[in-house]
């Protein structure tokens, strides 16, 4: 479902392989430092104008840690579900089976969360747990990352878990994100990565790829 090694939850990643991205090396250098145990894993949040390709380099980002072992667990909010609570941390946890290796009050909010509780009038855990119950089930199996796609559209609770994880990761979890500029919405503490035009080869390029259908470099729709 959402983990790759195999998993949708973004584009497929057979399909997202074959994109060229054209001048954004430097930003995806940025985005692919590989989680090692003696380095701090990349924590950034690229910002983008839609049409820039923001989606188109952090699935490049994407593939490129899953290219390199890296075990990549992915949501992409849309409007639609930004009313629904914890719909994002769902999609960050489906699959998740190792509940014999969390504790009974991790085991317990991680339940509530995804709506297995089988006491639905108990009250939910606080934040903070939740919070934490998240960073045992994402480092259970070593070096992740988590990736978040349209971040303005995460819904309210969603958001607030993250942000509560994002100050709290060790350093073998990466935490990648894109965020639409100009869209009120919630946000990440994450380093953004403001994401500028094409230089003036790498624009020329584009337009040669468009006029000759070979589709290279070509940011997805409205990304």
């Amino acid at each position: 479902p959402n983990t790759s090694v195999g998993g949708t939850g973004m584009s497929d990643p057979s399909r997202r392989a074959a994109t060229v991205l054209l001048g954004r090396e430097r930003e995806l250098a940025l985005l692919t430092g590989r989680p090692t145990e003696s380095d701090v894993a990349p924590r950034r949040c690229i910002v983008a104008e839609p049409g820039t390709g923001k989606s188109t380099l952090l699935a490049a980002a994407d593939d490129a840690l899953v290219a390199a072992g890296v075990r990549v667990l992915r949501c992409a909010p849309t409007p639609a579900e930004s009313e629904l609570a914890y719909a994002a941390i769902a999609d960050l946890l489906a699959g998740f089976s190792a509940w014999d290796a969390l504790g009974d009050t991790a085991a317990r909010a991680l339940r509530c969360v995804l709506f297995l509780d089988p006491d639905p009038t108990a009250d939910p855990p606080d934040i903070r747990r939740i919070g934490h119950a998240c960073l045992a089930a994402w480092t259970t199996d070593g070096p992740a990352a988590l990736v978040v796609d349209d971040v303005q559209w995460l819904d309210a609770a969603s958001a607030t878990v993250l942000a509560y994880v994002a100050r709290r990761l060790p350093d073998s979890i990466a935490m990648l994100a894109a965020r639409r500029s100009g869209v009120e919405g919630p946000t990440l503490p994450l380093d953004e990565l403001v994401l500028p035009g094409l230089d003036d080869s790498s624009l020329l390029q584009l337009v040669t790829d468009r006029a000759t259908g070979s589709g290279a470099g070509l940011p997805a729709p409205a990304a």
